[in-house]
């Protein structure tokens, strides 16, 4: 979301429009509700809507996300979809307690729609425009799909592979599988916590989560074979990846799959779960299609993959050199701000 930001405020900078951000740090007394803690997005949604319509002139533009065009009525409004609430619950439904997940459905999914309803609707991603569709029954030429930028590491990253691998103490012939993000449900929690005891021999779990900094797994189960990573500054994460041998994409819901897109952007094969863009690019690659893990918590088809991958190198370097094209074919930088510069000017002409 922050790149996302800084990109579509530069492109505003470029057509002369001035920047005023909002969110909910700006919303005043935030009620907490210790026994339902999800009902208070309700309140803050509500106060930075008031506050954003204290402020709105009639020629503004607004962009808004996460439930937030709800109560806004503005010509001159674009919503962006970076997943849908509706969406994330139901990946994470039998997981999630009763209340949450009608709480998440149905109030945010409402408030979620409705915010699309009453805006330019923009999807992140084919899956969250299929989403938005679906559950909240926007129109399919109301609802435009503008792909997250992914940025490339630098060029020399890829000629100091060994190097890396040498500083971060992998051995010639360990195969490491990295996994980047949130140490947390909606990311694959369950199905690390399965993996990270099974991991073949030969083969090391390098774990980069900015919410641990250490194993929450039993040692004497792991050793040698797990490790677990402080969240890391953009570049030192660009170092992981190159140097990684695959990316795991672990998660029950991603509504673009940014590790994913990022480790293409790498020249790096992906084994995934069906979400985000692997999902929306299955049939298009016979190598990513048998990277793909078709139930997110399978972790004996998890091992499998790795299996299928360290025996067939020749089919991650197909699958790699085909995602880093689709990289630079859709999901350039320079890509999404022409389409946002696009958007921005419409709306300014309304």
């Amino acid at each position: 979301m922050e790149r996302v930001a800084t990109a579509i405020a530069q492109v505003s900078e470029e057509l002369g429009l001035e920047t005023l951000s909002f969110d909910d740090r700006l919303a005043p007394e935030k009620s907490v509700s210790r026994r339902y803690p999800m009902l208070n997005r309700f309140g803050t949604t509500l106060r930075v809507s008031r506050l954003v319509r204290a402020r709105l002139r009639p020629d503004d533009l607004v962009i808004s996300h996460s439930m937030y065009g709800a109560f806004l009525a503005h010509r001159r409004h674009a919503y962006i979809y970076h997943s849908t609430f509706a969406g994330q619950a139901e990946a994470m439904r039998e997981l999630l307690p009763s209340l949450d997940y009608r709480v998440c459905r149905y109030g945010y999914g409402w408030m979620d729609g409705r915010s699309g309803h009453r805006s330019s609707p923009v999807a992140v991603s084919p899956q969250v425009q299929d989403e938005a569709k679906r559950f909240y029954s926007l129109g399919a030429g109301a609802l435009r799909c503008i792909p997250n930028p992914v940025a490339s590491p630098p060029a020399e990253m890829a000629a100091a592979r060994d190097a890396l691998r040498a500083r971060f103490g992998w051995p010639p012939g360990l195969f490491v599988l990295l996994t980047v993000g949130r140490y947390e449900g909606v990311k694959g929690r369950h199905l690390l916590d399965r993996l990270a005891t099974r991991m073949p021999s030969g083969t090391l779990l390098t774990v980069v989560a900015p919410n641990i900094s250490e194993s929450p797994w039993p040692a004497e189960q792991t050793s040698g074979r797990v490790a677990c990573v402080p969240g890391q500054s953009r570049e030192a994460l660009w170092e992981y990846v190159v140097a990684a041998d695959a990316v795991l994409c672990p998660s029950r819901y991603e509504s673009f799959g940014l590790a994913i897109a990022e480790a293409w952007a790498a020249n790096r094969p992906v084994i995934s779960t069906n979400v985000g863009i692997a999902r929306a690019l299955r049939t298009e690659e016979e190598s990513l299609d048998r990277l793909i893990i078709e139930q997110p918590g399978d972790v004996d088809a998890l091992l499998e993959r790795i299996e299928l991958l360290r025996s067939t190198p020749e089919l991650g370097a197909r699958q790699a050199a085909w995602g880093q094209q689709i990289v630079h074919d859709r999901f350039t930088p320079e890509r999404f701000n022409k389409a946002y510069r696009a958007l921005l000017q419409e709306l300014q002409d309304q």
